[in-house]
């Protein structure tokens, strides 16, 4: 495919291209390296090949890797650069060349540099780019020839680093190795050979060129004819034998052309020579085999390239995630940013949430209102699927069926208003009939009676019939049932599917637009805003549309455990039986009707003697679906928006704050601008930003770099401003908080809940159960026993009593009473000593002790009962709770600052911030907690259950009682006597008194009122631990973070030598390989223009 979208000679030029960003460092590329040992011939073949004229001589000339990049066209023009190895290193641009002779001296000029800059063998590369009419088709890489010794003056380091430099090109497999070889040697001794041989065992991708067989000795040509017919040693791709220029014949300045002339003499009159395959022979040949070769292995290797760089591009961005990217900015823009970005966030909260407290709502002509219009959209949704999933079925043509003497009919007793079943007692014919009780006497035509309906299902019992298995009649065909849900109903379903999703992306868009516009920022700063927010839907709208597929396939499989199911399909089998028998009796149940029309309407509803094994079938296979579509209809109703708010709804705020938070200080430079004075600011800040680094990309993968970004920053670009300290700090704290939100909520999508301890909603949800289990037990009243109204004579820690807080005065005797004016106060025992009876109280005695004579217990009220029995139960598995969301929400805590993978000062700050705010609020908690018990001492409510709890607990008795007296038997006739006796015991009319009446009636109030008041409790305090101290507390993380000074910043955040050199070599990498990927798309997807 690619080869089909591009000619062979883009194809080429794209791995030059690749080759030229630097991607053969990370990447194998296709290509022929020429190698050889020291003065081989290497130069000449070159030469020859190129008719350029390498520099050439006894001594050691290629100094480093030279890229011969050839290309045919109609003129000549070309190009010339030193391609340095090291990515740190900027190469400068090309050199326009103007005419083949000056290769020859900026060869020379750039080697000499090369020796200048201390580099005997150098890594770098010289490019040569040339295009012209006598030009191959062809890239060729030229390697410096191996060295077996050097002279007295020379580097002997030079021979392990030429080792070296062939080496990295001999292991590459994508690689053909050209082996350049004198004839006039033993080619098996020659090191260029040997070391073919070990990265090439098989000889897969090895070409060996024979150079100077004019040097052969006479006689000596066979052997060399052997090897070169690839007999003596197989190579796959053969050998090839060129006669170039020697020493000699460029001592005597003898032109390549001459030097070409010569080679073809010498192969077409030499005795041996002229003999062998004239495609093994002459540099002319060579060029031609050479280019097939490379454009084979680039058409096969070009795909595999393609997936490497996506799978090493993925893996670069995972580990730079880990690192960091370059920020700086003046603090105030960022300021000024986060200003404008809060403002947009809360109002796209506000209108997601329905929260429509902000003037941005009260705006009429766009309706800004977005939950409320969602609403909207979502009703005509649910209306389309209801309606999509009602199941017709039409009724069987009676029109041409006889009626028989005992048929049993629908005769019109109103105008065709009410019908009634009636049975045929004579016929005349196949229209007119008499009936038993309607018509016994006069003739009824067809416009006065009618067949009783029955279903046509004749459709589904031609899909059962085809659908046959080995199922039994009487069960029904999963097949057939599955086959009409998801052809006649569940298909169906997409259109509106879809059609509520097109609502959802075109509301949340244009709000979207409206919010970041109605905040009255910079246009630039709202243009970049707006993209942010586009390019975020986009992306998002892609996930959603895979999810909404995944629902659609889910749903073309019937399954559903819902019970409703069943009952549906219960209640559609019994109501046509229900309204034939209204029918029957008019309405009234008093009424009688006819045996026979029973039987008739029960025959009719069941099919007995009349319907097949595959009527009766279709018939339940018809009710099925129409039991199943209502189930499996409201279940996709309630789906489809839940699925779209928590993919396409909710991810849009969380990825508006995150990509907002993260945006480089080149981009804030730039749509925060304010004047020209800026623009040499912004010149300096672009040459780290993202845009230098991507300059094309950027676009294309802007959500991948969102997600890159989401991670970056751990150990962190170096710290060199406040402003890149924050940023990294509120990375994590943006992850903390997720985290924890996520703990809290119960939304376990991160990787970090896969733990199931770190689920702390779960672990809260089976605290708060426990904790409902004993408020519930502490807070029966025992209905059997009797109600004990008389009080303890010594008191216990947490009993409720009445304490004298007055003094002590004379009366008219001189008599030392307690001062009669001063009234008892309601306290709470906190200390005992239990030998004297003497008290310490919460608020009145908490140091002095005081004995029985200044305190007393509460009369048995109501009040007093219930505060003393039963709710000052409730604080010690309140307080059990409570402490137990105290060691939960700690632990969870410690494990989400832990699973951060920053820096450790960073992360003992954040868990100490953490710890620190807990314990303040457990304080306040506390606090509030006993406000709940002193509020829930006094008892009142509005409930009205009470009052019906009561009743129940009144009537509850006198049932029992009635129950033993019938047997268990309502149909049971009971004497009045019996009953008469039964009411004056459950009443005890004659034997109690007032008192003990009133007793009964304060016992049925207090088990009442602890029914109501112990199930408030049981939501109140969970719902107060919520609200005053989870909620509070990711409040407070989010507000401490916002507001942590810069000096703090600075002391937690601090540089790492070695993942700043790390970050740097990632870099690199990222950059040439984002590079590659950009030429990749501009090759197979070229612009038109």
């Amino acid at each position: 495919m690619l080869v089909a979208k591009s000619s062979q000679h883009e194809t080429r030029h794209l791995i030059d291209q690749l080759r030229a960003v630097g991607l053969d460092k990370y990447i194998e590329l296709p290509q022929i390296a020429v190698m050889g040992d020291t003065s081989s011939g290497k130069s000449s073949v070159l030469s020859a090949l190129s008719g350029i004229t390498f520099p050439s001589s006894g001594n050691l000339t290629t100094r480093c890797p030279t890229q011969l990049i050839l290309t045919q066209s109609k003129k000549f023009s070309g190009t010339v650069r030193l391609l340095r190895f090291d990515p740190a290193v900027e190469s400068l641009p090309p050199t326009p060349i103007h005419s083949i002779d000056e290769v020859t001296t900026y060869i020379e000029s750039i080697t000499q540099q090369l020796v200048d800059e201390g580099q005997s063998i150098s890594d770098d590369a010289i490019e040569i780019k040339l295009h012209g009419p006598d030009f191959p088709d062809l890239t060729l890489t030229d390697l410096p020839g191996l060295v077996r010794s050097v002279g007295d003056h020379e580097d002997k380091a030079m021979i392990s680093r030429v080792d070296k430099l062939v080496h990295r090109y001999l292991v590459q497999d994508r690689t053909v190795i050209l082996a350049v070889v004198p004839a006039n040697v033993d080619m098996h001794n020659t090191a260029i050979i040997q070391a073919a041989e070990e990265a090439d065992p098989d000889g897969v991708r090895t070409i060996s060129i024979i150079t100077k067989p004019d040097l052969i000795d006479q006689g000596a040509e066979d052997a060399v004819v052997d090897l070169l017919l690839n007999r003596t040693k197989y190579r796959r791709l053969g050998y090839h034998v060129v006669k170039c220029r020697g020493q000699k014949a460029l001592n005597n300045n003898e032109s390549i052309q001459q030097g070409r002339d010569n080679e073809a003499a010498f192969f077409d009159s030499h005795a041996v020579w002229s003999t062998v395959d004239k495609s093994l022979c002459g540099t002319g040949r060579l060029a031609e085999k050479l280019t097939r070769l490379l454009m084979d292995m680039v058409c096969k290797a070009l795909p595999k390239v393609v997936a490497e760089i996506d799978v090493q591009l993925a893996a670069c961005k995972d580990k730079l995630a880990i690192l960091g990217e370059p920020m700086s900015t003046p603090a105030v823009r960022r300021a000024t940013f986060m200003k404008n970005v809060r403002l947009v966030l809360d109002r796209l909260e506000g209108g997601v949430s329905g929260n429509y407290n902000d003037t941005l709502f009260e705006d009429t002509e766009y309706n800004n209102r977005l939950r409320a219009r969602l609403r909207t959209a979502e009703s005509e949704f649910q209306a389309a699927i209801e309606e999509l999933s009602v199941v017709h079925a039409s009724t069987v043509d009676t029109s041409t069926r006889e009626v028989v003497v005992g048929d049993f009919v629908e005769v019109s007793i109103d105008g065709d208003v009410e019908w009634e079943v009636d049975q045929v007692t004579d016929v005349d014919g196949p229209t007119i009939v008499k009936t038993a009780k309607l018509s016994p006497n006069e003739w009824l035509h067809s416009s006065k009676w009618r067949f009783l309906p029955e279903l046509d299902l004749s459709d589904l019992k031609h899909l059962m019939t085809s659908n046959r298995g080995d199922e039994l009649p009487i069960f029904l065909s999963y097949s057939t049932f599955a086959n009409v849900v998801r052809q006649r109903y569940v298909s169906k379903w997409r259109s509106p599917m879809l059609k509520l999703f097109e609502t959802y992306q075109t509301l949340l868009r244009k709000f979207a637009t409206r919010v970041i516009h109605s905040t009255k920022c910079k246009p630039k700063l709202e243009q970049h805003l707006k993209q942010v927010a586009n390019t975020i839907l986009e992306h998002l709208s892609n996930v959603a549309m895979v999810e909404l597929d995944k629902i659609m396939e889910t749903e073309s499989r019937p399954y559903t455990l819902n019970q409703q199911l069943s009952q549906v399909l219960m209640r559609l089998r019994t109501q046509p039986l229900i309204d034939g028998l209204d029918a029957l009796s008019r309405n009234n149940d008093a009424n009688t009707v006819q045996a026979g029309a029973v039987k008739a309407l029960l025959q009719s509803h069941t099919g007995i003697g009349k319907n097949t094994n595959e009527d009766q079938q279709a018939k339940e296979l018809h009710l099925a679906i129409v039991a199943y579509m209502t189930v499996a209809s409201k279940r996709f109703v309630d789906e489809i928006p839940m699925l779209l708010n928590t993919k396409y709804i909710r991810p849009f705020l969380s990825a508006m704050f995150n990509e907002t938070s993260e945006t480089p200080d080149g981009v804030l430079d730039r749509v925060l601008m304010d004047n020209m004075a800026d623009l040499p600011q912004v010149a300096d800040a672009s040459t780290v930003s993202v845009e230098r680094v991507l300059p094309t990309v950027v676009a294309e993968t802007y959500v991948q770099l969102a997600s890159c970004k989401d991670k970056l920053a751990i150990l962190g670009e170096p710290m060199t401003t406040p402003a890149v300290r924050r940023a990294t700090f509120m990375k994590n704290v943006r992850l903390i908080l997720d985290r924890l939100e996520g703990g809290v909520s119960g939304n376990y999508n991160d990787t970090f809940f896969d733990d199931t301890d770190n689920r702390l909603r779960t672990r809260l949800g089976t605290a708060e159960s426990e904790f409902q289990v004993a408020i519930e037990e502490v807070s029966i009243v025992d209905g059997t026993a009797a109600l004990d109204m008389s009080t303890p004579e010594v008191a216990s820690v947490g009993d409720f009593v009445e304490v004298f807080n007055g003094e002590w005065v004379m009366n008219g005797a001189g008599e030392t009473i307690r001062d009669p004016n001063v009234k008892w106060d309601l306290d709470q025992v906190t200390q005992v000593e239990t030998t004297s009876n003497e008290v310490l109280t919460a608020k009145h005695f908490k140091r002095e002790w005081r004995d029985s004579s200044e305190w007393r217990f509460p009369p048995p009220t109501f009040a007093n009962i219930v505060r003393q029995r039963y709710v000052v139960k409730w604080k010690r598995p309140m307080r059990a709770l409570f402490e137990t969301y105290q060691t939960l929400l700690l632990e969870f805590v410690t494990r989400v600052t832990g699973s951060m993978k920053c820096k450790p000062k960073l992360q003992a700050h954040l868990n100490h911030v953490a710890r620190g705010m807990l314990e303040s609020l457990s304080t306040a908690v506390l606090v509030e907690l006993d406000k709940l018990i002193e509020t829930e001492c006094d008892p009142s409510t509005l409930n009205l259950r009470l009052g019906q709890v009561l009743l129940e607990l009144r009537t509850k008795p006198l049932i029992v009682k009635l129950d033993v007296l019938s047997g268990n038997n309502d149909a049971t006739s009971v004497s009045v006597g019996a009953m008469k006796a039964l009411l004056k015991r459950h009443f005890a009319e004659e034997t109690n008194s007032n008192e003990d009446l009133l007793v009964k009636e304060l016992h049925l109030a207090i088990g009442a009122y602890m029914a109501a008041a112990s199930k408030r409790f049981v939501d109140e305090i969970p719902k107060l631990l919520n609200t005053k101290y989870i909620q509070p507390f990711l409040s407070a993380v989010r507000n401490e973070a916002s507001e942590t000074s810069d000096q703090v910043l600075g002391q937690v955040l601090v540089d790492d030598v070695a993942d700043v050199e790390q970050y740097e070599t990632l870099s690199n990498q990222l950059k040439t390989l984002e590079a590659a990927n950009t030429l990749i798309n501009a090759h197979l997807f070229p612009s038109p223009y």
